[in-house]
């Protein structure tokens, strides 16, 4: 009998241990969306797309540059 237990209870570990592994999380497609948008923003603003840079850009948008200037599209 106790040799039985303790052969469940070392199962029941093992798939415990096993089930409690999780894979690489996919990715969700509104994260990626937002990967490609910023994607595309450097890639304007290195090619010095206006028209682009216009099209990603909202009309109300403001930020803050690396030394914490306030920036807005108008700056662009």
């Amino acid at each position: 009998m106790r040799k039985t237990c303790g052969v469940f209870l070392l199962l029941g570990a093992c798939f415990a241990l096993a089930s409690g592994q999780t894979t690489k999380p996919v990715a969700s497609s509104a994260a990626e969306a937002i990967k490609q948008l910023e994607r595309d923003w450097n890639a304007a603003q290195k090619a010095r797309d206006i028209d682009k840079l216009d099209k990603i850009i909202a009309d109300d948008w403001s930020g803050l540059s690396f030394d914490g200037n306030r920036t807005t599209k108008t700056i662009f």
